[in-house]
């Protein structure tokens, strides 16, 4: 791009989305096929057999439950575990709001514990003091397709005989890595902008055959979902996979939000999995449709498509300006699942970004802080070895480091499908935009920020 002068050149609007489906049309047409295929109780079984085979590895043999979704098997995990009303159980302070809400639907107490933006792993140090005599479960979530160390946590939790609810929705990458075999339940999602979606459907892998053994007849007990419902989400999926990926319609949808029409928060809500009644709309068993292209689309896994996403997010971050901080550099295995960014005016930034054609968002997922469920109010009986400490304070329990990361971060246009071109136009925008935003904290009110990256874009 270096020396191109022609009006507007320098900076093309790059079409691209800070999410992606990651499928193809064929096989979204053969999701919508599957379900007007009559599918019988031994084709059922074979798809079952199937994932429970992919999932079994070596270093982790813990069976394997096909769900609906992680929702609906972190909801069995709760049912059978029956924890008594008013256990606290501590999880790390983002994720999506519906799995505090399972909390409280079975009466538990959500304790959130803060989490270092770095390395996107729990704060230790707080967790222990977290630990009371009420304390049954420690849930943590691997974000962003980061994978943390989970060696602290497992020793923690079987020091105080606590269970370990290992969400892993976002870091699916291959069956290298299935979970901890120590973690009581590792659960793994393949919604819609999931690595490898099956437009739907869930993995847990549950340590204690016994729990399993309930959990699996508890989920006998449901209605499995039709085909029908199945394929309601495919038709709706259709459109919005053209829209993200089919020529020429990203770039009409970027050349409309120029001319004042987003439709950002239109989509983002096509991609909402159960947006209300979700106790309801969770107890069913996966349609047969369902478990059949999650049985194909696993099974063809290619870990060279995971690899190209890996290197080019590394590539575009080796070219970032350093005052531009992105989440989770330091964590133990990176597959960018997302590539989330954090900046002062979060807001400003999106705005320069896309008056130089870059298309960042902030709401591209559901991830939220999670607060304390009451702060002033006590926690449990402390623990016998911690009765000399004084109790936390709210500020002391409160999740600061968290929230100030949604508060902060943006998402970036930046995923396998970006050529390597566009990922260096990026980071040249990218340089040019933290330049324009210094300025400005300066010199200058935010909307001069703006209109220097207007008049540059103009110029070149």
């Amino acid at each position: 791009m270096q020396g191109v002068t022609k009006k507007g050149r320098a900076f093309p609007n790059l079409p691209y989305s800070a999410v992606i489906i990651d499928s193809t049309y064929s096989r979204l047409l053969y999701a919508a096929r599957q379900c007007f295929v009559y599918h019988t109780q031994n084709n059922r079984a074979a798809y079952l057999k199937q994932l429970q085979q992919l999932w079994a590895q070596d270093y982790n043999s813990n069976p394997v439950m096909p769900c609906l979704c992680v929702r609906t098997a972190f909801d069995l995990f709760l049912q059978v575990k029956q924890f008594p009303p008013g256990s606290e159980v501590i999880m790390t302070a983002i994720n999506i709001k519906d799995m505090p809400f399972l909390l409280q639907h079975h009466k538990l107490r959500v304790v959130p514990v803060d989490m270092d933006p770095d390395t996107l792993e729990p704060d230790m140090v707080l967790m222990e003091r977290l630990v009371t005599q009420r304390t049954v479960a420690i849930l943590v979530a691997h974000l962003y397709g980061r994978i943390i160390n989970m060696e602290p946590v497992l020793s923690l939790a079987q020091k105080h005989n606590l269970s370990v609810i290992e969400d892993c929705a976002e870091c699916f990458s291959g069956f290298s890595h299935v979970g901890d075999p120590r973690s009581d339940i590792s659960l793994f999602s393949f919604g819609i902008i999931k690595f490898s979606t099956s437009f739907g459907g869930g993995i847990a892998k549950v340590r204690d055959p016994k729990v399993y053994e309930k959990m699996v007849a508890r989920h006998k007990q449901y209605p499995v979902q039709t085909c029908a419902m199945y394929l309601k989400k495919i038709l709706k999926y259709i459109p919005l996979y053209t829209i993200l990926h089919v020529w020429p319609f990203p770039a009409m949808v970027q050349k409309s939000r120029e001319m004042g029409v987003d439709w950002k928060d239109t989509f983002v809500s096509f991609l909402r999995g159960f947006p209300n009644n979700l106790v309801q709309n969770i107890r069913y068993q996966p349609s047969s449709a369902l478990l059949c292209i999650m049985a194909k689309v696993q099974s063809e896994f290619n870990p060279s498509e995971l690899a190209l996403q890996r290197v080019k997010c590394e590539y575009f971050l080796s070219n970032l300006p350093p005052s531009l901080k992105v989440v989770g550099t330091k964590s133990q295995v990176n597959h960018f699942w997302l590539f989330p960014v954090l900046v002062e005016k979060p807001d400003l930034f999106i705005s320069c970004l896309a008056a130089l054609g870059v298309d960042a968002y902030r709401g591209a997922t559901q991830l939220n802080y999670i607060e304390p469920d009451g702060p002033n109010i006590p926690l449990g009986p402390p623990l016998p070895h911690h009765e000399t400490l004084s109790p936390l304070t709210p500020d002391e329990r409160y999740p600061h480091r968290c929230r100030d990361l949604i508060e902060h971060v943006v998402y970036m246009p930046v995923n396998k499908y970006v050529p390597f071109y566009m990922l260096e136009q990026m980071a040249r925008v990218c340089r040019i935009v933290m330049l324009s935003m210094e300025g400005t904290a300066v010199h200058g009110s935010e909307s001069m920020a703006v209109e220097t990256c207007k008049t540059i874009k103009s110029k070149l």
